[in-house]
Order: structure tokens, then sequence, then C-alpha cells
């Protein structure tokens, strides 16, 4: 019997005896180091809850250290996994409806487009591969894969289930990162059809189109052969990124 387990025995006899003894659930919580030594907080917890509340000093010290000692006993992949999915539930799920190109945002329709040219999507695809076993690139730079957060919030992509957690940075139970390599997609019904709007319009930008950019200048629309927007459409259109004319101005951590 190693150490710790010896201490825990000699700990349990003492609260048998005397519930309240603080030194004894003190010492007991820190030997609770892994999710095998779970089991043994609910008794704890349990005596914690039944302290003393006058002594307010010493029952926040046990508090403390029982919450302490939960964090340590949960199972890591398991809170990773309920941390990715949390987060996930903020996003739009798929939509069922048809959607023309003036309905979302030009930034979303250049990452549909990046998105199924990088992982060659064929007709009545509903799932992508990750795109980093691609050999063409979805942008040219990393930091060009923020506008995969404007895609996400149409309701046109969502994540798989089926994604590796590895595609997640998760730190002290919160969400502090994307690796969109790895991830898997999903398409709503409506994507190819949409794709294929997209792709006809060959630069010319339909003047209810939902960019922010957009809507700040409304001769632009007018005129779209001579716009910076248009000539960014077609380059979008013709398989390049345009993250290079602009930064994303997301609020979503790096990744």
């Amino acid at each position: 019997m190693d150490r710790n387990a010896e201490a825990r025995e000699a700990y349990a006899r003492v609260l048998e005896e005397q519930p309240q003894h603080r030194a004894a659930i003190f010492n007991s919580l820190l030997l609770c180091k892994s999710p095998e030594e779970g089991h043994l907080l609910d008794n704890l917890g349990t005596l914690v809850a039944q302290y003393p509340a006058e002594n307010e000093e010493e029952t926040k010290k046990l508090t403390d250290a029982l919450n302490s000692a939960r964090l340590r006993c949960e199972d890591q992949s398991a809170t990773k996994r309920r941390v990715i999915q949390a987060e996930l539930s903020k996003l739009p799920v798929l939509m069922e409806a048809d959607v023309v190109p003036g309905d979302i945002s030009l930034r979303a329709a250049v990452a549909l487009l990046a998105l199924f040219r990088c992982a060659k999507a064929e007709p009545g695809d509903t799932e992508l591969p990750p795109f980093d076993g691609s050999d063409t690139p979805f942008a040219p730079v990393v930091s060009n894969r923020r506008v995969l957060f404007d895609l996400m919030r149409t309701g046109l992509v969502a994540v798989d289930p089926r994604t590796s957690t590895d595609a997640f940075s998760v730190k002290d139970g919160e969400l502090t990162g994307w690796i969109f390599g790895p991830v898997r997609w999903r398409l709503a019904p409506a994507t190819e059809l949409l794709v294929e709007h997209i792709r006809a319009l060959n630069g010319v930008i339909p003047d209810t189109h939902g960019s922010a950019t957009l809507k700040r200048s409304p001769s632009r629309l007018r005129g779209a052969k001579s716009s910076r927007t248009s000539t960014i459409w077609q380059r979008s259109a013709a398989g390049q990124s345009p993250g290079t004319q602009r930064r994303s101005q997301t609020s979503h951590a790096p990744w």
C-alpha cells in the first residue's frame, strides 16, 4: 500500500469518530488528485456541507479545497468535450430554407467558396473532410481562416460532431482557441445551390447583399465594376481569399 493510501485510511478512521475534524477533512481533500479518486469526494463533500457554519473562515477553506479537488478529479477529456459542446451550441443550427447570395455577407460567401474549393466538394455532398489533408489551401495565410466564423454564423455549415477535440484549445473550463485544419464540416441542404448561384454571379454583387461594407456605400453597389469590394468578390470567385486585402475584426480568440 502506498503512503497516500495509508494516509487516506488514517484520516478516514479519524473522521469516523470525529466527522468535524477540520484537518482530517482538509488533508483528505488534498489527497484526491485523479478521476479514480473522485468517488471519495461524495462523502467528503457531505462532511464539508455539515461543517459548523459559525466557523466561516474554516468553512470557506474547506469549500475551496473541495472545489479544487473536484477539478483535479474530473475527467479532463470529458470536461473538454463539455466545454466544446457548450460553445458550439451558441452557433446556429443548419438551416433548412433556401438561401440566395443576397442573404449572406460577402465574407461568408468568400469563406463558403474557399471551403468548397479546398475540400474539392462534389455535388450532393452533405459533409466535408478536414482541409488539413487538402493539397489546395483554404487561404494564403492561416489568419484568413477567421472568415469561417462568419460562415458558421449563417447556419450554412456547422462543425461535425465527429471532429476531434484536438481542433479546440480549452483552458480553465473555457474554449480559448480553434484549430480549423482538423475540423470536419456538415453542410445545410441549400449550400450546393447557393454556391452555384454565387459562382454564376461572376463578380457582380447583388443589390440586396448583406455585407456591412456594402451597406455603408450604396453607390458602390450601382458601380460594382469600379468597386474595390467587387474586385475582392471577383478574386474570391477565382479561388483567392480576400484576407490579404483586409484583416478580420472578429472578437474570437486566435487559433
